[in-house]
């Protein structure tokens, strides 16, 4: 297995999914549970046109494609860790970076403008589909990271070099945001 700009790696039961962007695939790893080490690496998931990362939510995968504008959901299988049935989810992304979830929303950064936004969709307890999406927060500058944290949304923007903290409304859309923190150079994640 080569990898080819992996660009986040997520951990779910025994195994590792990396994701490989410029082979727009997700190596799948196992995880030995003792020494930690990853084995039997191979292509799980392919034509995915550059994801970047990868988050698991009530058992099913959601992977940005940032190239293909979209998020694809995968059916996890819960003996074998392999993604299968990969479709498309939730519209209006403009080249999306990260996802994450949180009180029932999965929040999207867009990336690629100066004035970029972080869409929130709602996302159905039964099917995991992401629907109603909309601007959560806008005025970012390359949007890349999202975390969130007692009430409070960290959005890395990338061009500017900055990091915005926000507020979480009870709506869950971010509010008030400010720039905190300093010396960050091109910050992708958070």
């Amino acid at each position: 297995i080569q990898f080819n700009d992996p660009t986040s790696i997520t951990l779910n039961n025994d195994f590792a999914y990396i994701v490989n962007h410029e082979s727009s695939n997700i190596i799948k790893c196992a995880v030995n549970q003792i020494t930690k080490e990853l084995s039997n690496c191979a292509v799980n998931a392919s034509d995915l046109r550059y994801p970047t990362t990868m988050a698991i939510n009530n058992g099913i995968a959601y992977i940005v494609g940032q190239n293909s504008q979209t998020v694809y959901k995968c059916t996890i299988d819960s003996a074998t860790g392999d993604l299968s049935n990969c479709t498309s989810t939730g519209s209006g992304f403009t080249y999306p970076v990260a996802i994450l979830f949180n009180n029932g929303f999965a929040y999207i950064t867009n990336t690629e403008t100066d004035n970029s936004t972080v869409s929130q969709c709602t996302v159905d307890q039964i099917t995991g589909e992401l629907n109603n999406c909309t601007a959560a927060g806008s005025g970012f500058n390359y949007a890349s990271g999202i975390m969130m944290n007692n009430g409070w949304a960290y959005v890395s923007n990338r061009k500017s070099n900055s990091v915005n903290q926000c507020t979480v409304d009870t709506l869950g859309k971010l509010t008030n945001c400010i720039t905190t923190g300093s010396n960050f150079t091109y910050p992708y994640g958070i």
